[in-house]
């Protein structure tokens, strides 16, 4: 009886470690399996170059789709130009000269962010910058011409000194 129960209990051994180790590889090839399936998904969906890749161009495509305006904004930055432009010309309404160099600044931004596909913020803020030079050239301009004469002055410590006054007319 001993000797029966000795050889139960080897069989049962034999038994548990032949099941484990059929489990082993029945689980090592379905994980191959599993991973083949993947790697061939992963080849198709990527065009062999990987998931990581595909991850890496993702971020670079949203990172960029960010820089550039969409429709409404950039709808909204060329209205915004338009109205700074519409306002220095008003302002400049007695000087025929200042208002085609507005005219002209504004026609070649204008031209400028038309012609380009996708609009962003530099192109809008280059645009306003431009019509700022033109204006603060203006401003020199007409600071010069009405600042010619010059009339020696005295101050307050009894010292004469040139000085550049408005042409009186």
């Amino acid at each position: 009886m001993q000797k029966a129960l000795s050889n139960l209990q080897a069989f049962d051994d034999q038994l548990r470690s032949t099941l484990e180790e059929t489990i082993d590889i029945l689980h090592n090839e379905w994980e191959s399996k599993v991973q083949g399936t993947l790697q061939k998904m992963n080849n198709t969906l990527t065009s062999g170059y990987g998931l990581d890749f595909a991850n890496e161009e993702w971020d670079y495509v949203t990172k960029f789709d960010d820089y550039f305006l969409d429709n409404v904004e950039s709808k909204m930055g060329i209205e915004e130009i338009e109205r700074l432009f519409d306002n220095a010309s008003k302002a400049a309404a007695g000087d025929a000269n200042a208002q085609a160099r507005l005219s002209k600044i504004y026609q070649e931004q204008m031209k400028t962010l038309r012609n380009k596909e996708k609009l962003t913020q530099y192109d809008i803020d280059r645009a306003k910058k431009m019509l700022e030079i033109e204006q603060a050239r203006l401003a020199i301009e007409k600071a010069r011409e009405q600042k010619t004469t010059m009339r020696l002055r005295r101050d307050s410590q009894g010292n004469y000194t040139y000085r550049y006054v408005a042409d009186e007319d």
